[in-house]
């Protein structure tokens, strides 16, 4: 299986959706104002994990090998993903989010799944959507801030 992101409350911090996350908990918890992104308008393919190990294990249990993209399909923006964690933190994105496009370390093309071959043989499909994800996200993460 080729897996596009996957996202889950165990992402390592550097990875761009956690940096949202914690972020988000930063300010809500009032210990920062502000959050610092690259490029907002980078585009990506994010799905939940969960999702991708159901993908997983439907593609082993196939009676013949074969190839399989693992992806939504969906297009989303960094901006998306901060305005959706934002929204669920109950917090203006606009108010706390700067871009500060001397942070990118590198341009890459969208990353754009299509997941139709293993949607067709093993009628795999997210059950979880994007701002459900985010709010996933947020959720996980404001509770391991209690703990903190």
């Amino acid at each position: 299986g080729i897996l596009y992101n996957h996202e889950s409350p165990l992402r390592r911090p550097d990875f761009v959706s956690q940096k949202i996350v914690r972020g988000a908990v930063d300010i809500r918890k009032g210990s920062t104002s502000k959050l610092v992104l690259g490029d907002l308008s980078a585009v990506n393919d994010w799905g939940w994990a969960e999702d991708t190990v159901d993908a997983m294990i439907r593609i082993v249990r196939l009676d013949a090998p074969d190839d399989f993209v693992v992806a939504t399909g969906e297009v989303h923006t960094v901006a998306d993903f901060v305005e959706a964690v934002f929204a669920r933190a109950g917090l203006d994105w606009t108010r706390h989010v700067e871009e500060d496009r001397s942070m990118i370390t590198r341009k890459r093309p969208p990353l754009i799944g299509d997941s139709s071959r293993v949607r067709e043989r093993t009628g795999w499909q997210p059950t979880v959507g994007f701002e459900q994800m985010a709010g996933l996200l947020w959720d996980a993460a404001w509770a391991a801030a209690g703990d903190r």
